[in-house]
């Protein structure tokens, strides 16, 4: 990015679960649980961050929904701050 004259530029790639907004909190929250102890289990953690160079980060809903948002925001910033036009 700093070649393309953005410079304080950290980009970050992230793979994650979403549901439909209509979802039942309680079977998103249940969803969660197994994701996050499949995520930590020794297995997927061998073959995520041994095999792929990956990092294995779990949270709740509500954390990826904060990321989610604050991806959005920089990169609108960053579109913005670039002249991109909006299509």
């Amino acid at each position: 990015m700093q070649e393309a004259g953005i410079g304080n530029f950290d980009i970050s790639q992230w793979q994650g679960v979403l549901a439909p907004p209509a979802r039942p909190r309680r079977s998103s929250i249940a969803s969660n649980a197994e994701l996050v102890r499949a995520m930590r289990s020794a297995d997927v953690r061998e073959r995520i961050v041994t095999q792929g160079g990956n990092e294995i980060v779990t949270g709740t809903p509500e954390d990826f929904a904060a990321l989610i948002k604050s991806d959005l925001q920089m990169y609108a910033k960053l579109i913005k701050d670039a002249g991109i036009p909006t299509q």
